[in-house]
Formats: C-alpha cells, structure tokens, sequence
C-alpha cells in the first residue's frame, strides 16, 4: 500500500477525535509526485505502528499522514528533524530510524 500525503502546508489542524497523530513521510503519494517505498522503508512502518495503536487505544484517534517536503516547519519546530516524524497532539513521539513501539504509541495516545 502506498502512503497518499497531505502537501497543503496551511490546512487547519483542528480535529474531532480525542488524539491527533501526525505522521510526516518522504515516500508515497506527494501530489502528482510519488517517491517509492524504498527511498524510506521506515516511513510504511510508522504509519502502520500508529494504526495498530489507534485499533488498540480506547480514545478515539485520527491518522494523518502528511509531506514532510511541504510541511517540515511543523515537526521541526517539534524537534523532528529527520523524517519520518510522528507527533502525537502535537508533541514528538518518534522521529527518523526509531520506528515506534506500539505499546509505548498506546500509552502515550491514553495519556493525552
């Protein structure tokens, strides 16, 4: 399955849930441009840690998957420097080569 990215950079971040994750990719879907899985293997690996997170969590969770090339001011302000980024209501979670343990994802997604 291959990631489809927001590339809008001044979409409101509001949102109904509980908890807001944000996973900010290098590969997949950018518009009309598409970078292969390859480029990014860890990119697929923490979209599908936050989606076993969210099914395991009791609050409800939305997923959005966004273009760290036209949204990179977000997580790097947040400390996410190295792409993938994963921002959980805001605050880093995980960034880079440390792909996310879904039970420590859970925990934080409870706590917010």
């Amino acid at each position: 399955m291959s990631l489809k990215a927001d590339i809008l950079p001044f979409r409101g971040e509001s949102s109904d849930s509980d908890v807001l994750v944000e996973i900010y990719v290098v590969t997949g879907k950018h518009g009309f441009l598409s970078i292969p899985e390859s480029f990014c293997k860890e990119c697929n690996l923490f979209y599908h840690s936050a989606e076993e997170a969210a099914e395991k969590s009791d609050k409800d969770v939305e997923i959005r998957v966004k273009s760290y090339w036209t949204r990179f001011l977000r997580p790097l302000l947040k400390g996410g420097y190295h792409a993938p980024v994963i921002l959980v209501d805001g605050e880093m979670f995980s960034q880079g080569y440390d792909v996310p343990d879904v039970d420590e994802l859970v925990e934080v997604i409870d706590r917010s």
